[in-house]
Protein backbone atom coordinates (compact mmCIF):
# COMPACT_ATOMS: atom_id res chain seq x y z
CA UNK A 1 0.00 0.00 0.00
CA UNK A 2 2.76 1.79 0.70
CA UNK A 3 4.56 1.70 -3.06
CA UNK A 4 0.66 2.50 -3.83
CA UNK A 5 0.68 5.43 -2.12
CA UNK A 6 3.73 6.72 -3.47
CA UNK A 7 3.16 6.34 -7.24
CA UNK A 8 -0.40 8.22 -6.20
CA UNK A 9 1.53 10.63 -5.38
CA UNK A 10 3.85 11.18 -8.12
CA UNK A 11 1.19 10.74 -10.41
CA UNK A 12 -1.00 13.97 -8.89
CA UNK A 13 2.35 15.94 -9.07
CA UNK A 14 3.29 15.04 -12.61
CA UNK A 15 -0.58 16.36 -13.97
CA UNK A 16 -0.15 19.31 -11.41
CA UNK A 17 3.02 20.07 -13.29
CA UNK A 18 1.72 19.37 -17.18
CA UNK A 19 -1.09 21.48 -16.61
CA UNK A 20 1.30 24.43 -15.25
CA UNK A 21 3.63 23.66 -18.36
CA UNK A 22 0.62 23.34 -20.53
CA UNK A 23 -1.20 26.81 -19.37
CA UNK A 24 2.75 28.09 -19.58
CA UNK A 25 2.76 27.17 -23.73
CA UNK A 26 -0.54 28.62 -23.99
CA UNK A 27 0.69 32.18 -22.69
CA UNK A 28 3.84 31.91 -24.55
CA UNK A 29 2.06 30.80 -27.72
CA UNK A 30 0.17 34.16 -27.28
CA UNK A 31 3.01 36.30 -26.29
CA UNK A 32 4.78 35.24 -29.71
CA UNK A 33 1.70 36.09 -31.72
CA UNK A 34 1.92 39.15 -30.85
CA UNK A 35 5.72 39.31 -30.98
CA UNK A 36 5.75 38.19 -34.26
CA UNK A 37 3.36 40.83 -34.89
CA UNK A 38 5.19 43.63 -34.20
CA UNK A 39 8.13 42.16 -36.02
CA UNK A 40 6.49 42.07 -39.16
CA UNK A 41 4.68 45.39 -38.73
CA UNK A 42 8.10 46.96 -38.70
CA UNK A 43 10.06 44.78 -41.02
CA UNK A 44 8.45 46.99 -44.53
CA UNK A 45 9.54 50.17 -43.08
CA UNK A 46 12.95 48.52 -41.90
CA UNK A 47 13.44 47.27 -44.88
CA UNK A 48 12.68 50.13 -47.13
CA UNK A 49 14.27 53.00 -44.94
CA UNK A 50 17.84 50.52 -44.96
CA UNK A 51 17.14 50.04 -48.33
CA UNK A 52 16.80 53.63 -49.80
CA UNK A 53 19.47 54.35 -46.79
CA UNK A 54 22.23 51.79 -48.66
CA UNK A 55 21.11 53.34 -52.02
CA UNK A 56 22.20 56.80 -50.85
CA UNK A 57 25.58 55.43 -48.92
CA UNK A 58 26.37 53.98 -52.57
CA UNK A 59 25.88 56.96 -53.95
CA UNK A 60 27.80 59.04 -51.66
CA UNK A 61 30.54 57.04 -52.05
CA UNK A 62 30.65 56.75 -55.36
CA UNK A 63 30.89 61.06 -55.39
CA UNK A 64 33.33 60.85 -53.27
CA UNK A 65 35.26 58.68 -50.57
CA UNK A 66 35.32 58.78 -46.73
CA UNK A 67 31.99 60.40 -46.90
CA UNK A 68 29.60 59.02 -45.11
CA UNK A 69 29.87 60.09 -41.26
CA UNK A 70 31.34 57.93 -38.66
CA UNK A 71 32.93 55.06 -41.42
CA UNK A 72 35.90 54.91 -41.15
CA UNK A 73 39.11 52.59 -41.54
CA UNK A 74 40.34 49.78 -39.29
CA UNK A 75 43.31 50.87 -37.49
CA UNK A 76 45.77 47.71 -36.98
CA UNK A 77 48.73 50.11 -34.63
CA UNK A 78 46.26 49.84 -31.33
CA UNK A 79 43.15 47.97 -30.05
CA UNK A 80 40.08 49.70 -30.62
CA UNK A 81 37.90 50.49 -26.92
CA UNK A 82 35.03 47.34 -27.70
CA UNK A 83 31.42 47.23 -26.38
CA UNK A 84 29.61 44.34 -26.42
CA UNK A 85 25.25 44.79 -26.38
CA UNK A 86 24.17 41.46 -25.25
CA UNK A 87 20.39 40.37 -25.65
CA UNK A 88 19.06 37.61 -23.65
CA UNK A 89 15.57 37.47 -21.43
CA UNK A 90 14.32 38.72 -17.75
CA UNK A 91 12.68 34.56 -17.15
CA UNK A 92 13.72 31.78 -17.30
CA UNK A 93 11.91 28.33 -18.56
CA UNK A 94 12.95 29.23 -22.20
CA UNK A 95 14.93 26.21 -22.89
CA UNK A 96 18.85 26.72 -24.15
CA UNK A 97 18.12 30.27 -25.17
CA UNK A 98 20.16 31.85 -22.51
CA UNK A 99 22.59 29.33 -21.62
CA UNK A 100 23.53 29.73 -25.73
CA UNK A 101 23.82 33.10 -25.91
CA UNK A 102 26.17 33.21 -22.84
CA UNK A 103 28.25 30.66 -24.29
CA UNK A 104 28.43 32.59 -27.98
CA UNK A 105 29.65 35.67 -26.13
CA UNK A 106 32.31 33.53 -23.89
CA UNK A 107 33.55 32.20 -27.47
CA UNK A 108 33.23 35.33 -29.03
CA UNK A 109 35.48 36.91 -26.24
CA UNK A 110 37.85 34.09 -26.64
CA UNK A 111 38.42 33.75 -30.26
CA UNK A 112 38.21 37.84 -31.13
CA UNK A 113 38.42 40.02 -28.41
CA UNK A 114 40.12 38.06 -25.99
CA UNK A 115 43.34 40.52 -26.56
CA UNK A 116 40.73 43.60 -25.44
CA UNK A 117 40.22 41.87 -22.26
CA UNK A 118 43.29 41.46 -21.06
CA UNK A 119 44.20 45.34 -21.92
CA UNK A 120 41.04 46.20 -20.47
CA UNK A 121 39.42 47.47 -23.70
CA UNK A 122 36.31 45.29 -23.49
CA UNK A 123 32.79 46.67 -22.28
CA UNK A 124 29.47 44.84 -21.74
CA UNK A 125 26.23 45.65 -21.61
CA UNK A 126 23.15 43.19 -21.04
CA UNK A 127 19.66 43.54 -22.14
CA UNK A 128 17.89 41.00 -19.84
CA UNK A 129 18.74 39.52 -16.25
CA UNK A 130 20.02 36.13 -17.24
CA UNK A 131 22.83 36.77 -19.31
CA UNK A 132 23.46 39.69 -16.88
CA UNK A 133 23.77 37.33 -13.83
CA UNK A 134 25.93 34.62 -15.26
CA UNK A 135 28.36 37.73 -16.85
CA UNK A 136 28.87 39.16 -13.65
CA UNK A 137 29.72 35.97 -12.03
CA UNK A 138 32.34 35.07 -14.70
CA UNK A 139 33.75 38.40 -13.48
CA UNK A 140 33.56 40.19 -16.85
CA UNK A 141 33.77 44.19 -17.72
CA UNK A 142 29.27 44.19 -17.29
CA UNK A 143 29.34 47.62 -17.32
CA UNK A 144 25.60 48.61 -17.42
CA UNK A 145 22.20 46.99 -17.50
CA UNK A 146 18.54 47.86 -19.71
CA UNK A 147 16.55 45.06 -18.34
CA UNK A 148 14.14 46.90 -18.27
CA UNK A 149 13.23 47.52 -21.85
CA UNK A 150 12.17 44.20 -21.89
CA UNK A 151 9.12 44.43 -19.62
CA UNK A 152 7.67 46.46 -22.35
CA UNK A 153 9.53 47.29 -25.64
CA UNK A 154 8.84 50.76 -26.16
CA UNK A 155 10.36 52.42 -29.45
CA UNK A 156 11.41 55.87 -27.59
CA UNK A 157 13.39 54.16 -25.14
CA UNK A 158 15.41 52.09 -27.93
CA UNK A 159 15.76 55.11 -29.99
CA UNK A 160 16.92 56.61 -26.73
CA UNK A 161 19.54 53.78 -25.76
CA UNK A 162 20.42 54.30 -29.55
CA UNK A 163 21.40 57.68 -29.17
CA UNK A 164 23.07 56.71 -26.20
CA UNK A 165 25.23 54.16 -27.91
CA UNK A 166 25.78 56.57 -30.71
CA UNK A 167 26.83 59.68 -28.60
CA UNK A 168 29.15 57.62 -27.32
CA UNK A 169 30.44 56.19 -30.27
CA UNK A 170 31.01 59.80 -31.80
CA UNK A 171 32.81 60.72 -28.65
CA UNK A 172 35.39 57.96 -28.80
CA UNK A 173 34.61 56.18 -25.75
CA UNK A 174 34.10 53.07 -28.00
CA UNK A 175 35.47 52.73 -31.36
CA UNK A 176 33.34 49.57 -31.88
CA UNK A 177 29.72 48.16 -30.56
CA UNK A 178 28.76 44.95 -31.47
CA UNK A 179 25.29 43.44 -30.88
CA UNK A 180 24.70 39.75 -29.71
CA UNK A 181 21.15 38.53 -30.16
CA UNK A 182 19.15 35.61 -31.25
CA UNK A 183 17.98 36.57 -34.72
CA UNK A 184 14.39 34.77 -35.10
CA UNK A 185 13.63 32.11 -37.94
CA UNK A 186 11.01 29.83 -37.37
CA UNK A 187 9.47 28.94 -33.52
CA UNK A 188 12.02 26.29 -33.44
CA UNK A 189 14.69 27.82 -34.47
CA UNK A 190 16.54 30.80 -33.08
CA UNK A 191 20.26 31.99 -35.37
CA UNK A 192 22.35 33.41 -32.49
CA UNK A 193 23.73 36.63 -34.71
CA UNK A 194 26.74 38.90 -34.36
CA UNK A 195 26.61 42.78 -36.04
CA UNK A 196 28.43 45.38 -35.85
CA UNK A 197 26.23 48.43 -35.09
CA UNK A 198 28.93 50.91 -34.87
CA UNK A 199 30.48 52.18 -37.24
CA UNK A 200 28.41 51.02 -39.68
CA UNK A 201 29.79 48.42 -42.22
CA UNK A 202 28.84 49.18 -45.66
CA UNK A 203 28.57 45.73 -46.51
CA UNK A 204 26.80 44.77 -43.51
CA UNK A 205 23.77 42.18 -43.89
CA UNK A 206 21.33 44.38 -43.35
CA UNK A 207 22.25 47.59 -45.08
CA UNK A 208 23.90 45.91 -48.45
CA UNK A 209 25.87 49.02 -50.38
CA UNK A 210 25.69 48.25 -54.08
CA UNK A 211 25.80 49.94 -57.38
CA UNK A 212 22.66 52.99 -56.79
CA UNK A 213 20.74 53.17 -59.52
CA UNK A 214 18.80 56.14 -58.45
CA UNK A 215 19.91 59.66 -58.79
CA UNK A 216 19.35 61.23 -55.62
CA UNK A 217 18.35 64.37 -55.13
CA UNK A 218 19.13 65.42 -51.64
CA UNK A 219 17.76 68.72 -49.89
CA UNK A 220 18.00 71.00 -48.19
CA UNK A 221 22.02 69.53 -48.80
CA UNK A 222 24.03 66.22 -48.80
CA UNK A 223 25.25 66.89 -45.34
CA UNK A 224 21.78 67.52 -43.98
CA UNK A 225 20.18 64.32 -45.56
CA UNK A 226 23.15 62.40 -43.88
CA UNK A 227 23.42 63.73 -40.54
CA UNK A 228 19.75 63.23 -40.00
CA UNK A 229 19.64 59.38 -42.28
CA UNK A 230 22.37 57.96 -39.53
CA UNK A 231 20.84 58.23 -36.63
CA UNK A 232 17.16 57.20 -37.98
CA UNK A 233 19.23 53.92 -39.55
CA UNK A 234 20.82 53.14 -36.58
CA UNK A 235 17.80 53.47 -34.59
CA UNK A 236 15.84 50.72 -36.34
CA UNK A 237 18.62 48.64 -36.76
CA UNK A 238 18.39 48.40 -32.79
CA UNK A 239 14.70 48.31 -32.26
CA UNK A 240 14.57 45.32 -34.92
CA UNK A 241 17.19 43.65 -33.15
CA UNK A 242 15.09 43.96 -30.01
CA UNK A 243 12.28 42.51 -31.71
CA UNK A 244 14.29 40.08 -32.74
CA UNK A 245 15.10 38.46 -29.58
CA UNK A 246 12.15 38.88 -27.83
CA UNK A 247 10.16 36.65 -30.60
CA UNK A 248 12.65 34.73 -30.30
CA UNK A 249 12.48 34.33 -26.49
CA UNK A 250 8.71 33.32 -26.83
CA UNK A 251 9.39 30.55 -29.25
CA UNK A 252 11.75 29.03 -27.66
CA UNK A 253 9.89 29.43 -24.40
CA UNK A 254 7.11 27.80 -26.57
CA UNK A 255 8.99 24.90 -27.26
CA UNK A 256 10.18 24.30 -24.25
CA UNK A 257 7.02 24.14 -22.19
CA UNK A 258 5.53 22.02 -25.26
CA UNK A 259 8.71 19.53 -24.94
CA UNK A 260 7.53 19.77 -20.72
CA UNK A 261 4.40 18.75 -21.66
CA UNK A 262 4.91 16.31 -23.47
CA UNK A 263 7.24 14.48 -21.29
CA UNK A 264 4.69 15.21 -18.52
CA UNK A 265 2.02 12.95 -20.32
CA UNK A 266 4.83 9.98 -21.25
CA UNK A 267 5.87 10.30 -17.24
CA UNK A 268 2.14 10.21 -16.16
CA UNK A 269 1.63 7.29 -18.86
CA UNK A 270 4.47 5.00 -17.25
CA UNK A 271 3.05 6.36 -13.35
CA UNK A 272 0.03 4.87 -14.49
CA UNK A 273 0.81 1.70 -15.73
CA UNK A 274 3.26 0.94 -12.58
CA UNK A 275 0.52 2.07 -10.41
CA UNK A 276 -2.01 -0.72 -11.70
CA UNK A 277 0.55 -3.31 -12.16
CA UNK A 278 1.31 -2.38 -8.28
CA UNK A 279 -2.35 -2.23 -7.67
CA UNK A 280 -3.21 -5.45 -9.35
CA UNK A 281 -0.18 -6.95 -7.51
CA UNK A 282 -1.68 -5.82 -4.32
CA UNK A 283 -4.94 -7.23 -5.06
CA UNK A 284 -3.84 -10.70 -6.13
CA UNK A 285 -1.63 -10.92 -2.35
CA UNK A 286 -4.70 -10.16 -0.68
CA UNK A 287 -6.65 -12.87 -2.53
CA UNK A 288 -3.60 -15.33 -2.14
CA UNK A 289 -4.23 -14.55 1.71
CA UNK A 290 -7.69 -15.06 1.86
CA UNK A 291 -7.45 -18.44 0.06
CA UNK A 292 -4.96 -19.47 2.41
CA UNK A 293 -6.87 -18.67 5.78
CA UNK A 294 -9.83 -20.51 4.03
CA UNK A 295 -7.94 -23.02 3.59
CA UNK A 296 -6.58 -23.50 7.21
CA UNK A 297 -10.00 -23.00 8.47
CA UNK A 298 -11.72 -26.03 6.65
CA UNK A 299 -8.71 -28.27 7.03
CA UNK A 300 -9.43 -27.78 10.88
Amino acid sequence: MANLKAIRTRIETVQSTGQITTAMRMVSASKLRKAQQALVAVQPYSDALLDVSGEVYSLVNQQEQNSVPNIKDDKKDALEQILLVVFSSNKGLCGPFNANVVKYTNELIKTSYRQHLQDGKLRIITIGKKAGEVLEKQELPVVAHYHDLLNHINHKDVFSLSGHLLEQFQSGIYQKIVLIYNRFKTVLTQELTELQFLPLLPSSPRTEIRQSSVDFIMEPDKETVLKWLYPRMLEMTLYRTFLESMTSEEGARMTAMQQASDNAAALLKELRLSYNKARQAAITGELLEIIAGAEALSNQ
